[in-house]
């Protein structure tokens, strides 16, 4: 995580860009330190990161995302009203 141009916390995904090498109490400590970062920046979301998965990263499960706001069709990126009528 950058912030005004400094490091204040980075966590290597060094396997497939996915998973982190070392003790699980390692890697805790490294990902509390981002998410403390991000919390800085002035996020407001209890899981930013489970957000941005959920969002971009997950296009096996369609186009129709969870979001902060609602349901998110990311395709025409617009949020999609629940009710039908």
């Amino acid at each position: 995580m950058v912030i005004d141009g400094q490091v204040k916390a980075q966590m290597e995904l060094r396997i497939c860009g996915l998973l982190a090498e070392g003790s699980l109490q390692e890697i805790m400590t490294k990902f509390y330190h981002v998410l403390s970062a991000v919390k800085e920046t002035g996020c407001e979301l209890k899981t930013p990161f489970g957000t941005l998965d959920f969002m971009c990263a997950c296009i096996e499960i369609g186009l129709i995302k969870i979001c902060d706001q609602g349901l998110l069709n990311v395709d025409r990126r617009e949020i999609v009203d629940v009710i039908v009528d």
